[in-house]
């Protein structure tokens, strides 16, 4: 799973993707993963953290964190979830790659004068 990890926008961005099969290898229950959605906000610099998982039923879910002025529950509205200020959610109806590339198109550009994430 540590291979899914992938930092963006000048590493202000951190996602990271958990599938069926990497539940699988490790033995591990979707139930027992209730703690890694805050992994991705503490790493020093991320703005925007986001667990990517794969559903049994074939859903994807998109669980985000994010800092400072950033809102985890705007974004994750404009794609029918929501939550907190900065921790909300929303589901896929794709594959968790895929999710990501939607992701990042819509929230990870990053300006060139100041190389601040733009949401």
């Amino acid at each position: 799973m540590k291979n899914s990890f992938h930092f963006s926008c000048n590493d202000q961005i951190l996602t990271g993707i958990i599938t069926l099969n990497d539940l699988k290898t490790a033995d591990i229950k979707d139930s027992e993963l209730e703690g890694i959605n805050s992994f991705v906000d503490q790493v020093e610099g991320v703005k925007i953290g986001v667990t990517i998982r794969e559903m049994p039923d074939g859903n994807t879910r998109c669980s985000m964190r994010t800092s400072d002025s950033i809102s985890a529950n705007e974004i994750c509205q404009f794609f029918g979830g929501g939550g907190h200020y900065h921790t909300a959610s929303c589901i896929f109806e794709m594959s968790v790659y895929e999710e990501r590339i939607i992701l990042l198109s819509k929230f990870a550009r990053v300006s060139s004068e100041n190389t601040e994430v733009a949401v």
